[in-house]
């Protein structure tokens, strides 16, 4: 393995993100405007720390 390859990692994702994740999300075509609002409201979410947010229960179905 090359060494570049030994310390290749995807980073974290970060607030400045947001528009991008969005971006991409919406260019798979597999979602609605509101699921693409709601994410944007997820990801306010988790970076403003309120990751235990309901809103992720129910993305996740486990209403």
């Amino acid at each position: 393995m090359s060494r570049a390859l030994e310390f290749a990692m995807i980073r974290p994702t970060t607030p400045d993100d947001t528009t991008a994740l969005i971006a991409l999300a919406d260019a798979t075509g597999l979602f609605q405007p509101s699921q693409l609002e709601e994410l944007g409201e997820m990801l306010a979410d988790y970076f403003g720390g309120n990751s235990d947010s309901d809103r992720l229960i129910h993305a996740r179905g486990l209403e």
